[in-house]
């Protein structure tokens, strides 16, 4: 959205939904799809997090998937201003990116890999830390070409 506000809104709508949900409306249970809403990184990490403190609490629904995890990629590698700003945002790509390869029930895809090329070459200027980061970025493509191989003999 064009709107500034637009996450602000997001946010405090997500936030009346968790209060009715914790008060015992189950109809307005939080999912991964009412936290899906990218913005700046930190936001956008808050949120998945967020997400992860409600299944964690036993709504099965809002179990984060892998488009939130590419949300908070797509909200650093679109990280504009400061050069601190978008070092946090490297930052919280790099978290994200560990908890992608270390995780053994999130599917990587095609979207959050080709993200993850996005945040690294928006975001790096250097090239000899670009050499040193692909070797993570190499390790989830040989993750999905794997996940994808396995599909593929499933057919």
């Amino acid at each position: 959205s064009d709107d500034a506000n637009a996450t602000l809104e997001a946010e405090e709508v997500l936030q009346l939904m968790e209060e009715s949900y914790i008060n015992g409306d189950a109809s307005v249970a939080p999912s991964c799809h009412s936290t899906n809403v990218p913005d700046k990184a930190a936001r956008a990490l808050a949120l998945l997090r967020r997400a992860n403190e409600q299944y964690e609490a036993g709504n099965v629904d809002a179990r984060p998937n892998i488009s939130m995890y590419t949300g908070v990629l797509n909200a650093c590698a679109y990280t504009k201003g400061m050069k601190e700003a978008k070092a946090e945002a490297l930052r919280i790509a790099l978290e994200i990116a560990e908890e992608l390869m270390g995780s053994p029930s999130l599917q990587v895809d095609g979207v959050a890999y080709n993200t993850l090329f996005q945040v690294y070459g928006y975001l790096i200027g250097d090239a000899e830390k670009q050499a040193r980061l692909s070797s993570a970025l190499l390790s989830l493509r040989q993750r999905y070409i794997l996940n994808y191989q396995g599909r593929m003999t499933d057919l």
